[in-house]
């Protein structure tokens, strides 16, 4: 039987001092992630109940994606739309800085949780999550762009949320994170008012009176 590699595995930053001076060195706040987190969680439960697959993940991450950029001045951070290596992201002020908004599996914005991403993601993200953990490990001038996903994920219990910086071997899926900043289980918050989806109705039969000449 072959022996399956450990996933790899880096800092996790869960205690509510060390996450808010790490978000401090990013040029980031928990409650602007909350407000990021919470938008994109409306759009995600507001799509259409019978419209194409994925589109809830999608919706979700452009608005926040939106909302950073939208509310970027309020940090020092100045953040911005942007792509890197062909990714959506919101870049800070001198684009040192990457974050991708992308849901997270179950274990997200729990510090003995394992998540990693909920869809797929190609050859951009692997390359871009290798730049940013070799830019970790070694420090010179022109240092790779720190690159980020900002998880959420919904359960029963509530939104979680995270940033969380991945780590690649193969495949679409991350195999571990170099660094997880843990903002834990966000509550309630903004809940949107939705309608309860309905099942396809048939169509009505419609009698239609004949005209005689």
């Amino acid at each position: 039987m072959t022996a399956t590699s450990p996933r790899p595995r880096g800092r996790i930053l869960g205690r509510t001092d060390e996450v808010d001076a790490r978000l401090h060195e990013l040029d980031l706040t928990r409650p602007l992630l909350a407000r990021v987190a919470f938008e994109g969680d409306i759009d995600r439960r507001s799509v259409p109940p019978f419209g194409y697959d994925g589109h809830e993940e999608y919706a979700a991450g452009s608005r926040m994606r939106s909302t950073l950029c939208e509310r970027g001045g309020e940090t020092d951070g100045g953040w911005h739309k942007g792509n890197h290596l062909g990714i959506p992201v919101a870049f800070n002020h001198d684009e040192s800085i990457a974050i991708h908004a992308t849901a997270g599996t179950a274990g997200t914005g729990q510090a003995d949780g394992e998540p990693h991403n909920g869809s797929l993601k190609g050859p951009h993200s692997r390359r871009a999550a290798s730049e940013a953990h070799e830019g970790r490990l070694f420090s010179d001038d022109d240092k790779p762009v720190d690159f980020w996903w900002f998880f959420t994920h919904r359960d029963e219990d509530g939104l979680w949320a995270e940033l969380y910086a991945p780590v690649f071997e193969a495949g679409g899926i991350a195999t571990g994170w170099a660094e997880r900043v843990i903002l834990g289980n966000l509550g309630p918050g903004m809940e949107p008012s939705l309608r309860e989806p309905q099942s396809p109705q048939d169509a009505p039969d419609i009698e239609i009176p004949r005209r005689t000449a």
